[in-house]
């Protein structure tokens, strides 16, 4: 009987232990990594990857574009940095993308024409889509589970992932 208890409490223990993932700061952070994943009009595009320490493979993968009206910002700001080191430490493999900023020192407002600005959303969710397409052919690199993967974006960054991800004539 004692083993038969003993049995039962080690697998509780263990599904218990299973379901903190992604649910619980469980996990110390890596240090960042910074790649590059394109070159486009001279401009290196770049992925700061945050990863726990001590995790699994097959892991899920947190991909977030920042915001800033396609004409500044950086993956780099501390709500981002924060938002990515947040999601490691739960188990999730994060990235923050860099792309190209087509409207830099320019107006993205009403006084904008409409195919300017749909050149500029194909350009930024083109970008994304490579940074996607980098990180699931280094999936083995990162430990990630390309079927596990989670989008997301800010202002401009949310615009771009859209986008790519609901509008596929778009990028035609």
């Amino acid at each position: 009987m004692k083993r038969i208890l003993f049995a039962f409490i080690l697998l509780l223990g263990l599904q218990v232990s299973a379901q903190q993932h992604f649910t619980e700061s469980i996990y110390k952070n890596k240090d960042q990594k910074t790649l590059t994943y394109a070159e486009k009009e001279g401009q290196k595009l770049y992925l700061d990857i945050y990863e726990p320490e001590n995790s699994f493979k097959n892991r899920p993968v947190f991909i977030f574009m920042h915001g800033g009206g396609f004409g500044f910002g950086s993956p780099r700001n501390d709500d981002e940095v924060q938002l990515a080191k947040t999601a490691a430490s739960y188990g999730y493999v994060a990235v923050q993308i860099s792309y190209r900023l087509t409207r830099k020192d320019q107006s993205f407002g009403c006084d904008f024409e409409a195919e300017g600005k749909i050149n500029t959303f194909k350009l930024a969710a083109e970008d994304f889509l490579d940074a996607v397409s980098f990180i699931i052919d280094n999936k083995e690199q990162f430990n990630i589970d390309p079927e596990k993967i989670i989008i997301g974006g800010s202002s401009a960054g949310a615009e771009a992932v859209l986008s790519a991800a609901f509008n596929q004539d778009l990028l035609i």
